[in-house]
């Protein structure tokens, strides 16, 4: 019996932690905006972008690419649980996509008062001729 009793209560608290953040405060839900980049302008917006750097190598053999990424932007308006999505040509412009997207800055609109985290996605460019889209990826 005792077995069971402490089991409910610690299945008890644990519920009770996961709903509060690290400062006591009630964590807010997510929203999914994945499928719309569009409604995330109904919560925030943009107010620092940063361009990545584009790799040497990658610069001077001339190879273009993209990479796509979902993350969540929290209260805070910074980009957190990163998570790529799709990446062309291979891996070898993640780190320096990854990098800048950390830079960007968001503040939440009026209407959205208590800052509500978002989940969206978002593609950042390489290209070594801006007058031709890159193929596989999205014009910007």
């Amino acid at each position: 019996m005792k077995v069971i009793t402490i089991a409910l209560i610690t299945a008890f608290l644990t519920g009770c932690a996961s709903q509060q953040g690290i400062d006591g405060t009630k964590e807010k839900p997510i929203l999914d905006l994945t499928s719309s980049k569009k409604d995330v302008e109904l919560y925030w917006y943009n107010t620092r972008k940063v361009a990545p750097v584009y790799p040497f190598s990658a610069a001077i053999k001339g190879v273009s690419g993209c990479v796509e990424f979902e993350f969540v932007i929290s209260s805070e308006g910074k980009a957190t649980d990163i998570e790529t999505i799709k990446s062309i040509p291979g891996t070898r412009f993640i780190s320096a996509a990854k990098k800048a997207l950390r830079q960007f800055k968001w503040q939440p609109v009026e209407s959205n008062k208590f800052a509500q985290p978002a989940r969206t996605t978002l593609e950042l460019g390489f290209s070594t001729d801006l007058s031709k889209p890159v193929e596989n990826c999205d014009p910007l």
